[in-house]
């Protein structure tokens, strides 16, 4: 049977989204992935050559937002926030170089 009792963050504020993320509702994290992934995506393509290598700092990046959502960052700037810093964190630990995809 089809539950029809599920909330529905597709229109739910930020504030809301987050509080929802700190009740520990798996829809509100995929209404954050949603909503952020491809920033998320392209920060981290920026930096990192390998596909898998994307995915891998993408996972740990919402596995982070899962254990303990942002307070008061935005949700777009915290991911992207993450991202960079992780992407940077990994690099760093493997003394390799940024792929640096910058627009021109």
């Amino acid at each position: 049977m089809l539950r029809t009792d599920l909330p529905d963050h597709r229109r739910a504020s930020e504030a809301e989204l987050v509080a929802a993320l700190r009740d520990r509702d798996p829809l509100a994290l995929a209404e954050a992935y949603h909503r952020t992934i491809p920033a998320a995506h392209a920060g981290a393509r920026r930096l990192l050559s390998r596909s898998a290598e994307v995915e891998a700092l993408l996972r740990q990046v919402y596995a982070e937002l899962w254990r303990s959502p942002p307070d008061a960052d935005p949700l777009e700037g915290w991911i992207r926030s993450r991202t960079f810093e992780l992407a940077v964190a990994d690099l760093r630990d493997r003394a390799a170089r940024p792929h640096c995809r910058w627009p021109h």
